[in-house]
């Protein structure tokens, strides 16, 4: 635990700027293609892109620009990736899937815990199309001043490597 900030990483001995904090491979891995066989025979999925489809086709927004998105198409796409989610963790051991959910959720407010809140919360989107839940990762806070970077692997888009920008303290964040 972190005062005032949930739970975080917090240094056990100082670090030297440039060192390999830790690496990770993903939990899970959720692709958010909503072209796939899988999300195409989905029919909540498709019923939902359909309208964003549609709505786009209209002129109601411009899907180039986030700032034009109406809350209905945020809300489809944010329902698309919360089914997406849950299939992927539908396919995780019993073990994953609580580790997984032992994760923040932010999104539902009630208290509840959901594979598409927590993937919501804590997940990084890569440039595959991914969206993807690393179990240390997610414990890692953010700061508009950062200490470390985010690397990812080079041969496994599921390997993410921490490094150190800065020398960090002992005890530091």
């Amino acid at each position: 635990p972190v005062p005032g900030k949930g739970h975080g990483l917090v240094a056990a001995k100082a670090i030297k700027s440039g060192s390999k904090i830790f690496e990770e491979v993903a939990m899970v891995r959720v692709n958010k293609n909503t072209q796939t066989l899988e999300m195409r025979q989905n029919t909540i999925v498709s019923a939902l892109m359909q309208r964003v489809y549609t709505l786009a086709a209209e002129g109601k927004f411009d899907p180039r620009d986030f700032d034009s998105w109406p809350s209905e198409v945020c809300e489809n796409l944010e329902r698309v990736l919360d089914i997406q989610a849950e299939i992927a963790f539908s396919k995780l051991d019993p073990k994953t899937q609580a580790k997984g959910l032992s994760l923040e959720d932010s999104v539902t407010g009630d208290g509840r815990k959901t594979p598409g809140g927590v993937l919501r919360t804590n997940g990084f989107d890569d440039e595959h199309g991914y969206a993807t839940l690393y179990e240390v990762l997610a414990r890692v806070n953010h700061s508009c001043e950062p200490n470390a970077e985010r690397i990812a692997g080079p041969l496994d888009r599921s390997l993410v490597r921490i490094v150190a920008l800065a020398d960090i303290a002992e005890g530091e964040e």
